[in-house]
């Protein structure tokens, strides 16, 4: 009986501790993006990051076999890209 009471005990202090640590965590600032998660960022499709990144448009560094896209250069794409003005109607026309 008393074996099974510290087995308790221990088994409560660990998932105690398991708490706090998880509860202590911050999560890390990403720095680098895949090009799937900068294309669901920007949004856009794979393939039309793919081709900002084929024609210069967006900056790239490998990471082994990955391509990361850094988040500043994808800050800085954004701002590249021209404002969004909506068009005034002209009464009578269309």
């Amino acid at each position: 009986m008393a074996k099974i009471k510290v087995a308790a005990r221990a088994r409560a202090k660990k998932q105690e501790r398991a708490h706090t640590k998880k509860k202590l965590r911050t999560p890390a600032p990403r720095f680098g993006l895949s090009v799937d998660e900068a294309a669901a960022a920007v949004p856009t499709s794979r393939s039309q990051m793919y081709e900002f990144i084929g024609e210069g448009r967006i900056k790239t560094k490998r990471l082994g076999d990955r391509l990361i896209i850094p988040v500043a250069e994808l800050a800085r794409f954004i701002d590249s890209l021209p404002n969004g003005e909506t068009p005034t109607l002209v009464k009578g026309k269309g």
